[in-house]
């Protein structure tokens, strides 16, 4: 696997684009705060999930283990797929 798979998920989303995926990433505990509550807010509005900050514990993409995934993203098919046929993408 090469340097690029690790920043492109199994579907071929960029992780680094994802604002869970930044939860991780952040230090600041207040800035922390704000992006979580932003992730609940717009999970509610646009795709109507109820999420609690409980809920958002970060991410390290989908190449990582799955203790570190996002827990909506431990159930993915297309990371599944992918891994059982020792695939990098599902493009393939």
């Amino acid at each position: 696997m090469n340097n690029l798979s690790n920043l492109v998920s199994c579907c071929g989303l960029i992780c680094q684009t994802c604002p869970i995926y930044w939860v991780k990433q952040e230090n600041n505990e207040d800035a922390r705060k704000k992006m979580i509550s932003n992730i609940i807010k717009i999970s509610k509005e646009n795709y109507n999930i109820e999420l609690a900050e409980s809920d958002i514990n970060g991410c390290k993409g989908c190449r990582g283990k799955t203790s570190e995934l996002f827990f909506l993203c431990k159930d993915c098919k297309i990371r599944a797929c992918v891994d059982k046929r020792g695939l990098e993408y599902c493009s393939h």
